[in-house]
């Protein structure tokens, strides 16, 4: 077992100083995964000098996760510091780095204040890590990161919300309806490009029409079309892990999005009617060879877009017609960090979960050791850390057989 004890120092600004108390030489000596750190760790390292960590706090990083990287023995961590020492910070720093080493993680604490807290400042993180993203231009996918518990007991905010379990479930369940999600507007927005002139009956080369009425009604409908598309990518590949999503998916929905913004810039920018019920859906494959060449250039935006839309219709592998239920276990089982209570944790014993790697239980000491008996038996759990202060709040037992009987609560930190 190992203790990391963060204190506080004044020699003309405050600062964190760590030290590390071994209880036991071997407890945790591993040489063979000693010298196969690999370069994935040594990037991690190169990543977190570039935050705002001082290095205690670095230190303190670094040693969780060159402990947790080790496969031949389980741990645990104790991180003790006074308030203001910067645990919660240290914390979600920790929480990315495990994430990025594929670790299973569950994050508890046993109130909904902090483990909110300790959530907002784990995204705040991922954000600065994630700016520098292959994908730039969609939002940080944020699949894999689960928070759940009472949402009417929870201080929630817009971006915490993101995360949250039952907000999730209603925005995949949209998203996979048979009557209103993914297929059916990607095969909308394809059959508005493809069938728009049979359905408005206008001919490519119709120099007599000079009602502009059809164009309108095609502008409000692409634009309604196009959104409905871009906003039900977004929400999956926010809300969906980003092993659902290939390489080329990503590429394609990317340029999709772009591709459609560009249209759409055009459409309602200074072009004139002709050109834009000739660029974007009166003319066939057939008409764009001996077209003019100026129009020949911009219709290939159009076949640009059908082409996408088809590959994404064909290649997303997505459920359809699913229920919430559905969606929520699988929504749970294919998190890789969770945010919730002590007392919430209970839930995923009844639930089919890839066991745990990391248990990280904050503001510990307020933890009755009766209480973190609930995560601490979860299947496959092989590490915990326990963060907190034994010199603030103790555990509060409310019961009056307990009272009566004279009962002691013991923290678990």
């Amino acid at each position: 077992m190992h203790i990391l004890f963060i204190s506080r120092a004044f020699d003309g600004c405050e600062h964190l100083i760590l030290f590390m108390m071994t209880l036991s030489q071997d407890d945790n000596s591993c040489g063979l995964c000693a010298m196969q750190v690999g370069d994935k760790i040594q990037n991690l390292v190169e990543k977190l000098r570039q935050t705002s960590l001082n290095q205690s706090q670095m230190n303190a990083v670094i040693s969780i996760i060159s402990a947790v990287h080790c496969k031949h023995s389980n741990l645990v961590k104790l991180i003790w510091g006074p308030p203001g020492t910067g645990k919660t910070k240290t914390v979600s720093t920790t929480l990315w780095a495990l994430k990025s080493l594929k670790c299973r993680i569950l994050m508890c604490s046993p109130t909904n204040i902090s483990v909110i807290g300790v959530c907002h400042r784990f995204l705040q993180a991922l954000k600065h890590f994630s700016r520098q993203a292959d994908t730039d231009g969609l939002p940080c996918s944020l699949g894999d990161i689960v928070l759940f518990g009472n949402k009417y007991k929870m201080d929630i905010t817009e971006e915490i919300q993101v995360v949250l379990l039952d907000y999730r479930v209603d925005e995949l369940f949209k998203c996979f309806s048979s009557s209103s999600g993914w297929k059916q507007r990607i095969g909308s927005m394809i059959s508005l490009l493809e069938n728009y002139n049979l359905q408005h009956n206008i001919l490519p080369d119709d120099t007599g029409c000079s009602d502009p009425l059809p164009l309108l009604d095609f502008d409000k409908q692409f634009y309604t079309v196009a959104n409905n598309v871009k906003v039900c990518m977004l929400n999956l590949w926010t809300h969906l892990p980003k092993k659902c999503f290939s390489s080329e998916v990503v590429s394609n929905i990317l340029d999709l999005l772009n591709l459609l913004k560009t249209m759409w810039d055009i459409m309602s920018g200074e072009v004139s009617y002709d050109y834009a019920r000739r660029g974007f859906c009166l003319l066939s494959a057939e008409k764009i060879e001996s077209s003019n060449p100026v129009y020949s250039k911009r219709d290939k935006l159009r076949f640009r877009c059908l082409e996408l839309l088809k590959f994404l219709q064909n290649s997303l592998d997505l459920p359809v017609n699913v229920s919430r239920s559905w969606i929520r276990n699988y929504c749970v089982h294919n998190a890789n960090l969770t945010f919730c209570t002590i007392s919430s944790s209970y839930h995923l014993h009844d639930m089919e979960t890839t066991p745990v790697d990391v248990l990280i239980i904050d503001e510990a000491a307020q933890v009755r050791e009766c209480e973190s008996v609930i995560p601490l038996r979860l299947h496959g759990l092989r590490h915990a850390i326990l963060v907190g202060d034994d010199c603030q709040l103790q555990p509060i037992v409310q019961s009056h057989v307990m009272c009566f009987l004279q009962h002691k609560s013991h923290a678990v930190f």
